[in-house]
């Protein structure tokens, strides 16, 4: 028509040295999270906190072989999970996870290896080198690879399979090569085909700053992948400030420190064991100690600190045991007083409370509110993961809570009082129009005077 070919000849009309360039959006594909076989509860707290979305189940997996209906609850996403975005944001966000094991550019899978293999297509653009591994997981049985670390494959049924679906021009390198990983659902005998895109970081953490490493141990040192877990959910980046009021040995301050690259606060009620784990497990991870506040209760903590010191994270781990339980009221407000007080806004209070029902999700959340007047303006509840612990009727829920912003007058208190000063002020108001409209009234009934329609009564200054 018309304007088709009046479109068409202003394009030809455009001068050559200034072509149309059209570029292409990054690809997105389908990837296959392959989870660590622990803390199945923080899969979709943690991958959410990276900016990773919401994780999708894959066909017949699930978490350790018990069936979920939807992914993301209590229990968490199931072992193997699937979810969109291109290889960099599947690359950056594996990469900083601590409970992710791999991420896979997914190429093919079925319920065997031949299926597998048969529904496998390779992309046009892959032309690098690459080696071929092979996974077992859910296994378990002894097996020499179940899950722990990328093997090259040396079954030959396995390689005539899958090699015939490699490019011819790609070489093969055994040793830096590109991972090609054939995963083996055991539980639910699924196999999954694709290119390792992204490793997670719990292996290397683990090789620094293990436990078995560590010069100085507590009795109730925090493993390294919850942790490391709980720093990450604070999100912690270069130069924050971090504070653990129940510093303990500081195991969570040493995975804090590693992300943040600062000294960070510890404050404890033991002064003889927080001091000897600062300068023998800081300097021995070659990480900057922390700056030690000792003896000090947390109740007392806001007062010892410099007034001006604020922090980005307060990471810690409280007492817990049956004891702990019936006696939180006393150190969690003191806790969320210090947090109120002492954290930047959007900074984030990262911590465990120990119950001893399931099911007291919703009664940590009220005890939260009634210890805290002003929790609703204070703080925002960003996520929340209960995890059974080995004890009977030992459960703890991990809370990520994150200061609001302070409103303009710096007194968090001020809204609440200006509110009700008003309120005062208008209900005064009130009552004094209604008395002088039955004095009014009262003189006009005496004098047999007439008041105008238009005389308005002028509202008086609030007090």
């Amino acid at each position: 028509n018309e304007a088709m070919r009046r479109r068409l000849a202003w394009l030809a009309w455009l001068p050559a040295s200034r072509p149309l360039s059209l570029v292409a959006s990054p690809e997105r594909k389908t990837h296959l999270v392959i989870f660590r076989a622990k803390k199945g509860e923080f899969r979709q707290v943690e991958w959410a906190a990276l900016g990773g979305g919401r994780l999708a189940s894959a066909k017949e997996s699930s978490c350790m072989g018990q069936n979920y209906a939807t992914p993301g609850g209590d229990r968490g996403p199931p072992l193997f999970a699937t979810v969109q975005g291109t290889n960099e944001e599947l690359d950056f966000i594996g990469r900083r996870a601590v409970l992710v094991r791999y991420v896979l550019e997914l190429w093919g899978s079925g319920d065997t290896q031949e299926e597998c293999a048969a529904r496998t297509t390779v992309p046009a653009t892959f032309r690098e080198p690459w080696r071929l591994c092979a996974m077992r997981l859910g296994g378990g049985g002894g097996k020499k690879d179940a899950g722990r670390t990328l093997r090259n494959c040396r079954n030959p049924k396995t390689l005539a399979s899958f090699g015939s679906k490699m490019p011819v021009d790609a070489d093969v390198d055994l040793v830096d090569g590109a991972a090609v990983l054939i995963a083996h659902d055991y539980v639910h005998g699924r196999v999954y085909c694709g290119r390792v895109v992204a490793e997670g970081a719990f292996p290397s953490l683990q090789r620094a700053y293990g436990l078995s490493t560590r010069p100085t141990l507590g009795p109730t040192t925090m493993e390294l992948e919850t942790a490391a877990l709980m720093a990450r959910l604070a999100r912690i980046e270069q130069g924050h400030r971090v504070l653990d009021p129940f510093a303990g040995s500081c195991g969570c301050l040493v995975s804090t420190t590693h992300l943040s690259r600062a000294p960070g606060h510890a404050a404890d009620i033991r002064d003889d064991l927080v001091r000897r784990a600062a300068q023998r497990n800081f300097h021995h991870a070659t990480l900057p100690p922390p700056i030690i506040t000792a003896p000090c209760d947390v109740a007392d903590l806001d007062t010892r600190l410099p007034r001006d010191l604020h922090f980005d994270a307060i990471v810690t781990d409280p007492p817990y045991g049956k004891r702990a339980s019936t006696q939180r009221k006393s150190w969690l407000g003191a806790l969320l007083r210090l947090a109120a007080n002492r954290l930047e806004d959007d900074g984030r209070l990262v911590f465990f409370v120990p119950h001893t029902r399931p099911t007291d999700r919703g009664a940590i959340f009220r005890e939260l509110r009634s210890l805290h007047p002003d929790f609703r303006g204070c703080f925002r509840l960003e996520a929340a993961a209960t995890q059974s612990l080995s004890g009977a009727d030992s459960f703890r829920t991990l809370l990520v809570i994150q200061r609001r912003q302070r409103r303009e007058g710096g007194n968090e208190e001020a809204p609440p009082m200006a509110r009700s000063q008003s309120q005062a002020s208008e209900t005064r108001w009130v009552h004094t129009s209604v008395a002088r409209a039955w004095q009014e009234k009262s003189q006009r009934g005496a004098s047999g005077g007439v008041r105008q329609r238009n005389q308005v009564d002028a509202r008086p200054p609030s007090p």
